[in-house]
């Protein structure tokens, strides 16, 4: 019975972790670690590999700018939720400071995503897509790992 349990909390918890219309995306786009993994298999061209490198070089720049933002508006909002109550709009001015920078990383995710699909033929990206349905889950991976554990330690 716990674990019954544990895994309907595990896949609840995950299922509630994706976003809406997130799924419908990520089923159209490849990231660059599958195309970089399957780059012979995919039959990448020596001109494709350096346009694919130029554009993943130029999106970590990005990311590690925004992280950094991030990171100090994160520290902010904590912050001023760790005071007394007291002026709820500053706090909300925070929060959409925060918000606002994370729009600004999906953007960017999703700019080197379509780019990475202009630099791949039709068939590449058809076959990349494939590559990536057949790769396992690895929110099912999780639970599996955590249904295991409770195996090997038994359950009350």
């Amino acid at each position: 019975m716990r674990k019954l349990f544990l895994v309907c909390v595990c896949a609840a918890t995950s299922v509630l972790a994706q976003e809406p219309g997130q799924d419908v995306i990520s089923r159209q786009l490849v990231p660059p670690e599958l195309i970089m993994q399957h780059q012979a298999e995919l039959g990448i061209t020596a001109d494709q590999r350096e346009q694919i490198k130029a554009i993943v070089t130029q999106a970590q720049a990005g990311f590690t700018s925004l992280q950094w933002d991030m990171q100090a508006a994160v520290q902010s909002l904590g912050q001023a939720l760790a005071e007394p109550p007291g002026d709820d709009g500053a706090v909300l001015e925070l929060l959409d400071n925060v918000l606002d920078l994370e729009k600004q990383v999906k953007r960017a995710q999703l700019m080197m995503l379509l780019e990475l699909r202009r630099v791949l033929t039709p068939a590449q990206l058809d076959q990349a897509k494939e590559l990536k349905r057949r790769q396992p889950n690895p929110a099912v991976q999780n639970l599996r790992r955590q249904i295991e554990q409770l195996e090997r330690r038994g359950s009350p």
